[in-house]
């Protein structure tokens, strides 16, 4: 029976590691150069795009400037994406859960079961077994969520940057305007791609 740990470890193989190259690699070192891995890798992660950050350096730039809002929510996005990319960098930890496990015969078997489950359709959740009516109905409430994401951002931006609404009301119009059309082509992609899956599964 596989734990919790196992399945992370699992998924990070399949995610990030396709092809198994660095689970074979470490796989085959003692331990103890496992463990100096396993540190180092998040802590290589963590530096190289702490450094990137200082070169990029969106607070003080023309843009910052020029489109303050703008700049606060790329700035934000791009913490948060370091941030989850340092954690996921350390979840390569897991593998020591898996280091005695036949984890080619795991994967292969899980797969299998994936594609059991796609071709029987007992993925509700999934868009492509859903109906357009509850299709809409996602889209939509995923753009109010959107449209309530970017309120609570652009009012925390204002308070820490000590702006009223009215000083950047047409920048805030245009950027949602953007964002707005940039998620209903997302939209009308996805809906692409779920009517052609459709066809072809008949």
């Amino acid at each position: 029976m596989i734990n919790f740990i196992q399945k992370i470890a699992l998924s990070w193989y399949q995610v990030f590691d396709a092809t198994g190259l660095m689970f074979d690699n470490i796989k085959q070192q003692s331990k103890v150069i496992r463990y100096i891995i396993y540190l180092l890798f998040p802590l290589a992660a963590y530096f190289f795009f702490f450094y990137m950050a200082n070169i990029i350096d969106l607070q003080h730039s023309q843009i910052a400037t020029e489109y303050p809002i703008f700049a606060f929510f790329l700035f934000k996005i791009g913490k948060v994406i370091f941030w989850a990319i340092v954690v996921l960098s350390s979840f390569i930890a897991t593998y020591e859960s898996i280091i005695d496990l036949n984890v080619a015969k795991i994967v292969k078997e899980k797969k299998e079961q994936i594609r059991y489950v796609k071709k029987h359709k007992l993925q509700w959740w999934r868009l492509r077994n859903m109906s357009l009516l509850l299709r809409l109905i996602v889209y939509t409430f995923m753009y109010f969520i959107l449209l309530q994401f970017l309120q609570f951002f652009t009012t925390n931006a204002l308070m820490q940057m000590h702006l009223n609404f009215t000083e950047i009301e047409d920048e805030y119009r245009v950027f949602l305007s953007q964002i707005s059309i940039i998620y209903f082509i997302s939209v009308g992609i996805i809906e692409f791609l779920v009517n052609r899956v459709r066809k072809q599964k008949g």
